[in-house]
């Protein structure tokens, strides 16, 4: 993809609203994926959701053709910039830098959750299991010992009808009861 967008000139913008501030062991997930977004979108983790703020980081590329026009660049919005929640984020940023928080999720975290998740995936209604860093998924299939071992996407009344069945289902990795809808 990055060779895609440098050769035509495309500018790349990666939502890290969920990936920013190391839930992957790097600062943000286009590092981990070794591209280079011209802007990033980040939320949440930037005061780990103690205080509401979001923002774009923009980079020279973009900043230099805004600073190369005379006029204004007017912009913003009620809460742009409010001065507790840039506070908290800074604070934030300093303690997950204190802490270490980032290679941390590397080293330990991550590896650990990939551990944990692992357990689940000769589940009969487990496809595929992946992580990376502090993010897991489980795929839910219809029963893998069948044939017909398609994901189940959307609610559906075949997937009513998975979910019966699943009831009745004992998770391997735990030996209890599964079900799908037990929190």
């Amino acid at each position: 993809m990055q060779r895609i967008v440098d050769k035509y000139g495309i500018l790349l913008l990666a939502d890290e609203v969920i990936t920013g501030f190391g839930r992957l062991g790097t600062w943000f997930a286009s590092q981990y994926y070794g591209i280079r977004p011209n802007l990033i979108t980040f939320a949440k983790a930037a005061t780990s959701g103690y205080i509401p703020l979001s923002g774009v980081i923009v980079d020279d590329k973009i900043v230099d053709v805004l600073m190369a026009h005379a006029d204004d660049f007017n912009h913003g919005y009620t809460f742009s910039g409010h001065p507790v929640a840039c506070a908290v984020a800074l604070k934030n940023l300093e303690i997950i830098e204190q802490e270490k928080l980032v290679p941390r999720v590397k080293e330990f975290a991550g590896p650990a959750l990939a551990k944990m998740l692992a357990k689940f995936k000769d589940h009969p209604l487990v496809g595929e299991v992946r992580s990376v860093g502090l993010l897991g998924a489980i795929e839910l299939v219809a029963d893998k010992r069948t044939a017909a071992a398609s994901p189940i996407l959307a609610a559906s009344a075949s997937s009513a009808a998975i979910i019966s069945s699943a009831k009745a289902s004992s998770c391997a990795p735990c030996s209890t009861p599964w079900s799908p809808l037990r929190r």
